[in-house]
This record gives C-alpha cells, structure tokens and sequence, in this order.
C-alpha cells in the first residue's frame, strides 16, 4: 500500500553495533539532507535487541503465544511517546541518523531541536514490526525506516522505508503497514515526521505470527486445498487455510450492492520470502490491520503472493461483494487486491500477474463490467479528496487513483495494461459475463 524504498548503508560505520554502544545507548547522529519546503520534520530512531534490562518502556501481548488457532504473540511492545516527550527511558537527539533512508523522496532538515528519539529494548524471537501512532488530522507525511538483525548473526539487513501519508480519521491508531522482516532478535526503527504534527503516543510491536507451515496445522488435507469460482476461473485459499483467529475478527462483514471495479495494492512488505512464509506474513498483516489500526479485520479483500497464490482476506464471503477497508473513502463498491510484497522497482511475478487478472474477471464479470471499462464512483473524503467527490478511473485501477500514495509501485502501476486486458479474455473464455 505503501511506498518503500530499501538501501545497504549502514546506520554506523561498517555497518555494525557494538554491545558496548548498545549498553551506553549510543546514536550517532549524521548531517542534515538538502532544505526541504515544509521543514517541519521530527524523527525517532529506535532500536532493539540484546539485554531486556534496557530502559524503553515494554510491555507483554494478552495473547499467550502464537498458538492452534493463528494467534499472533506480542514478543516485545515498545511505548515511546515522541520526540518532544520521549517514554520509557528513550533518548531525544536532534538530528537524523546518518545512513537512514526516508520514503517518498522526503529530505530532513535539522533546526537545532530535538528531533530523533532512541531507545533501546531486548527482545525475543519475532518477524514483523508494527510501527503505530495516535491518528491525528494534522499529522502529515511520515517515513518509517526498519532494518533487522537474523538470530544468530552479527549482519545487518538493508533499510527498508515505508511512507505515511496524513489520513482523515480522528480517532484510534495509525501507521505506515506492516514491515514483515523474516526471523529477527534485533530491530533498528527510524521514525521522520515531515510534514505537518509530529506522530504522538508511538509504538513499536515485535510479532511473532508462529511457527512455519503453508497450510496451517490440523486443517483436513481437503480443507487445505484452494476453492474455485467463477467457473473455475479462479482458486482462492480460505482464510482457514493461513490460519485467520476468530480472536481478531471484530467486525461484521458489510456488502455493496455490486462491485464495479477491482483497486490493486502492494503490502509494502519485503520481497525476499519463501512460501512457507507466506501464511506468517498474512496473519502478522491481519493483526497489524485488525488490532493495531482497530480495522476488526485485514482491509484487502484478497492478497496475492509472488507465486500467484490467492489468499482470501476480508471475510464476507470470497463470492459477495464484501466491502473491505483498502481504499479509504472508496471502499464500497471496490474490491482490493493486494500483492504481498514491495513494487516500486521490483517487477510484479508473471504468476502473480495472472493471478491478479483472474480474480479481476472473477469479480467483475459477475457484474457485467468491462474490465477495459472507465467507472464513477463517489465517495470520499479521503488522503486525496478533502471531501466527498465522483472520480472517473480504470475498473482495475491502482491504488493511486483514489488515494495520496505511491501504491503497488510504479512496477505494480506497470502491469495494470495487461492485466485488464487478460481479465477481459478470462471472462469471455470462462462465460462470466452478466445478464
């Protein structure tokens, strides 16, 4: 959903943190990037890993672990409060560290205040990072840069970056997405505010999804196999199938009346997964998105992974036209797709692509939408419309359309043309055209 951007420059020189730094809880800052045009920029660099003595603020999940029915176990929570009011024994500093990215082309511009806030946790085994803040209306562009380090290893991973773009909601939490980062006992996290307040009240959540397994444990081996509709033209793994906990599912589904066009996402997520992993990423999403954004349940109304393997999202119903939480201000009516995984340079598998065209033909066929076709929607307010408005777009459209974001990525924005065309033969080859 949201754009990231990945670089190997290291945070220190060398790219490795001494224990001795990490006891002391040094960060070196580094200089300031060219003048931005808004400079009101505020940055908190966290990092975790090592001695749980450390002072930041932690506190454990109420959930036991990560157990049968898909629970995603807290491993660490890390409550920072923010640059002007740092928690927990965080440091304030007053400029970037050296070596971070920022998402979305955004500089940093130093103005002799406290703008970086360190802190230091222990942390156990997880493999996703929730960076979350208080929803404010006058919160603007944030970025959000994670790196990790692998159990049993002294390398650092590249930075991933992941902007925020200011939303309209007042109440509740916020936050860039999900950064899934594979087995990790230390996690480096840099928060930019560039634009408008600085975020408040920021968290940091270490997940632990549970153990690997592409289909998820005790399922019957028929229950495990993927469902087939719309003629057969597309197969969908049911939420079962990932391991979805009935825990996290605190709302009830609610339908349009059609769906009349098909918005296609990225996760923002890494690349570098295997498809044991895949069933991991999705959960830690779902509770990224359910709990800690206080959506009820995961927003994509399917995901797609780069095998071209489609996983039931939302639920509702893979067959009805669930209104899902992807699109903000333009969900009713819209079905989103989103490719697990980060699109702005890396191209979109040919598996992954023909997954993307088959489920658009799926739910737009069954409406009698041409998928070359141009829709109006109304809807709105949202990170693009200051109020409510009719947009004509595409009716497999990109993210972008209806929202201030750089999703699925200029390689996701690339396939768009062929997948709209092959959604179109789909439907006449699998007669799902609408009376």
């Amino acid at each position: 959903m949201r754009k990231p951007r990945r670089t190997s420059r290291p945070l220190f020189a060398g790219g490795m943190v001494a224990t001795a730094a990490l006891a002391a809880g040094v960060l070196t800052p580094g200089t300031g990037a060219a003048a931005d045009t808004e400079p009101v920029v505020t940055a908190i660099a966290v990092r975790a890993g090592g001695s749980a003595s450390t002072g930041a603020s932690a506190r454990g999940s109420a959930s036991a672990g990560a157990g049968a029915d898909g629970v995603v176990r807290v491993a660490r929570r890390m409550e920072l409060g923010s640059a002007a009011a740092p928690s927990g024994g965080a440091l304030a500093l007053a400029a970037q560290p050296a070596g971070v990215p920022l998402a979305g082309d955004h500089e940093f511009t130093p103005d002799g205040r406290n703008r970086v806030l360190r802190a230091s946790a222990g942390g156990p085994r997880f493999a996703a990072v929730g960076v979350s803040w208080r929803r404010d209306v006058r919160l603007g562009d944030v970025s959000v840069a994670i790196r990790t380090r692998p159990r049993g290893t002294p390398k650092w991973s590249a930075w991933t970056a992941n902007a925020y773009h200011g939303a309209n909601n007042r109440a509740g939490r916020t936050g860039p997405g999900l950064t899934w980062t594979g087995d990790a006992d230390a996690v480096e996290v840099v928060l930019t505010g560039v634009r408008g307040r600085p975020p408040k009240d920021v968290t940091v959540d270490l997940l632990d999804p549970g153990p690997e397994r592409t289909t998820f444990q005790g399922l019957p081996a028929a229950a495990a196999q993927p469902t087939r509709y719309g003629n057969g033209v597309v197969a969908v793994h049911r939420r079962s199938t990932w391991g979805a906990s009935g825990s996290y599912l605190r709302k009830r589904p609610q339908y349009a009346a059609a769906v009349r066009a098909v918005v296609l996402h990225h996760t923002a997520t890494t690349n570098d997964y295997r498809a044991d992993d895949v069933p991991r990423i999705i959960r830690s999403i779902y509770y990224y998105m359910s709990v800690t954004e206080r959506y009820g349940d995961i927003g994509y109304n399917v995901l797609v992974d780069k095998f071209g393997r489609l996983w039931e999202g939302r639920a509702g119903g893979l067959d009805k036209p669930v209104i899902g939480i992807h699109a903000g201000g333009f969900n009713s009516g819209t079905s989103g797709i989103a490719v697990i995984g980060s699109h702005d340079t890396q191209p979109i598998s040919p598996a992954a692509r023909e997954a993307i065209a088959r489920y658009a033909a799926f739910k737009l066929g069954r409406y009698g939408i041409d998928p070359l076709s141009t829709q109006r929607l109304t809807g709105g307010p949202s990170t693009r419309f200051t109020r409510r408005a009719t947009v004509s777009i595409p009716a497999i459209s990109p993210h972008r359309a209806t929202s201030r974001t750089a999703c699925p990525g200029d390689e996701g924005l690339a396939v768009l043309p062929a997948v709209r065309a092959r959604a179109k033969t789909l439907i006449g080859r699998y007669g799902l055209n609408a009376a």
